[in-house]
């Protein structure tokens, strides 16, 4: 067992990594240490706290702690009944020695894939980070445990509503890149016809963007998510989920951050566009069952948002 003395030299060391993305080779040319202490200190720091942390700061919403995000959401966007905002982005490696090729995403690098869902504050409520960049958000959210916890009742399922005439309850914001069902809303096809899918999309976008600028201080503040030298996806997946819950820890505390800090500040400012989104295919709404009731409940929030509408 480390000393408390030991453990406060690595955190000091692991988080410099964490925020600045240096090579071992720099960290021990910054803190006077060997290479190899340093490789022992990362893995082991972060095999440590990735263990613990997560669990602790990264929780699904369930009874009060629902309402009260329901609440916010409906504060933020006019959007009743939705529980968090549901996306995916990317976590830059080196290519990998097994399977490098499946690594490569879109935008043309090897990564794993983050998918996440916050609340209305930008506070991750669940987070599955690890599986190949090639794969996509829908292909990972319709395979994984969430989609599986949102079917078999096990979240979500603390309350209902009646919106327009229909029962519903809590659902997740997503892109087009999601299948539409009961579980995740997602808004109209850009451009939208006038009217209520209009006006949908607008509070769509309200409420999607808090996904999209957690990420941007995600990797504002870890730098090690856009430019890391790690080669292992199950070592970067621990590096993911802990940077994830430092980051709803200092979310919660109010930790100053600076705009300074963001990879793309114009992207960041400007998250609340109604533009298409670029991610797979893979959320083709006729290959998933659900679709029907998914498409009602749409129908009955755009009528709501339409009906309230104040923008």
């Amino acid at each position: 067992a480390c000393s408390a003395v030991a453990w406060c030299a690595v955190i000091r060391v692991l988080t410099y990594w964490l925020a600045h993305a240096n090579t071992q080779d720099e960290l021990a040319d910054v803190f006077s240490v060997g290479q190899p202490t340093v490789h022992k200190i990362l893995h082991s720091g972060v095999d440590a706290l990735s263990a613990c942390l997560p669990k602790k700061s990264i929780k699904f919403p369930a009874g009060a702690e629902l309402s009260r995000v329901v609440g916010a959401f409906k504060k933020l966007s006019k959007l009743p009944m939705c529980a968090g905002a549901l996306d995916g982005t990317f976590m830059k490696i080196v290519k990998p020695a097994v399977w490098g090729d499946s690594y490569y995403c879109y935008k043309s690098y090897p990564a794993i894939l983050i998918l996440a869902v916050v609340d209305a504050d930008g506070v991750f409520t669940f987070v599955d980070a690890g599986r190949a960049g090639s794969l996509g958000d829908a292909f990972t959210y319709n395979r994984g445990r969430l989609r599986k916890r949102l079917e078999n009742g096990t979240w979500l399922k603390d309350f209902t509503k009646v919106v327009s005439g229909q029962r519903i309850r809590p659902y997740l914001l997503a892109d087009s890149a999601f299948s539409g069902s009961e579980h995740v809303v997602k808004g109209y096809k850009h451009p939208p016809p006038p009217g209520r899918p209009a006006s949908f999309n607008i509070a769509v976008n309200k409420g999607r963007k808090v996904v999209e600028q957690a990420f941007g201080r995600l990797k504002g503040r870890f730098r090690v998510l856009t430019r890391s030298f790690i080669r292992d996806p199950q070592f970067a997946a621990r590096v993911a989920m802990l940077c994830c819950a430092l980051h709803n820890m200092c979310t919660r505390g109010n930790v100053p951050f600076s705009e300074s800090w963001l990879p793309n500040v114009e992207e960041y400012c400007n998250s609340d566009h109604a533009g298409p989104d670029v991610h797979g295919d893979d959320g083709e709404d006729h290959h998933w069952p659900g679709v029907a009731r998914g498409e009602v409940i749409r129908t009955a929030l755009a009528t709501y948002v339409h009906d309230h509408r104040r923008y």
